[in-house]
């Protein structure tokens, strides 16, 4: 999405974590979906994320996209100009049913020419918000890789213990 646009990428949990002002003319949201919402840990990096507009975009895996779109677009402090819901290959299981994501033109236009859109509120099952926690302990373990460098970032990132210090991951690096 950066390099489509001509932007800097930018990790808005280490530059919260940093203390830095999350402050931007556009800025574009890109966060996977948990358990068909946004994940709990970016929620109060959302509430001080100001900006004219932004894009925000929700990436899911095998899982049902719920209504992250709509949650972030409640806690971010800006205009909504385009929002996406993107298939993309599961990130903490190995397959092929996905290729990488395309970022549609149409994203990309709304992006460079904003105009304020709404999201609408969708459905999500009964159960998305049971113990989404537990849940994820039971179903899916996330394992470091081997170029790993215990920066601690996904142990701060994944909720209710699914990190597991000792495991390796299945990809290849971690990206922050």
């Amino acid at each position: 999405m950066a390099e489509s646009l001509g932007w800097e990428c930018l990790d808005i949990v280490e530059l919260s974590r940093g203390g830095a002002p999350l402050e931007f003319g556009t800025a574009v949201v890109v966060f996977p979906v948990y358990s068909q919402g946004a994940p709990s840990f970016l929620k109060p990096i959302f509430k001080q994320l100001t900006a004219e507009y932004t894009a925000i975009i929700a990436t899911y895996g095998r899982m049902g996209a719920g209504n992250a779109v709509y949650e972030a677009a409640q806690l971010l402090n800006a205009k909504v100009c385009a929002a996406a819901y993107i298939p993309a290959r599961h990130s903490y299981i190995e397959n092929d049913d996905f290729a990488a994501p395309d970022i549609p033109g149409d994203i990309i236009s709304a992006i460079l020419h904003p105009h304020v859109i709404t999201i609408p509120k969708r459905r999500k099952t009964p159960f998305a918000g049971l113990l989404p926690n537990l849940r994820g302990r039971f179903t899916v373990k996330i394992k470091r890789g081997k170029n790993c460098n215990s920066c601690g970032h996904m142990r701060g990132c994944l909720s209710g213990g699914s990190y597991k210090k000792t495991e390796r991951l299945a990809t290849n690096a971690c990206a922050v």
